[in-house]
């Protein structure tokens, strides 16, 4: 819920910021803007978590008990690289 609030309001705010440089919006566009944001950040989240998915199961040998710290380091590298490329 909080990053549905926090996504709508920086797409609104960044709306409003071009609303204040001169840019006009009818309300189809404000719709059209929030949609396809949505819908961009849900599938950039399910390419990256599908790569990083399949580079943590790779990553997982059972006699290893190496391998649980490579998973956690990729699942918090995850997390960084889809904030940094998102950005």
């Amino acid at each position: 819920e909080s990053l549905l609030n926090d996504g709508s309001a920086m797409v609104l705010y960044a709306i409003a910021y071009n609303m204040l440089m001169g840019r006009t919006y009818s309300p189809e566009d404000v719709v059209v803007t929030l949609v396809q944001n949505v819908f961009l950040a849900w599938l950039l989240g399910m390419v990256i978590g599908f790569v990083f998915f399949l580079w943590i199961r790779a990553a997982n040998n059972r006699f290893d008990h190496n391998s649980g710290v490579i998973q956690v380091s990729l699942t918090v590298a995850c997390a960084y690289f889809s904030f940094f490329l998102a950005e």
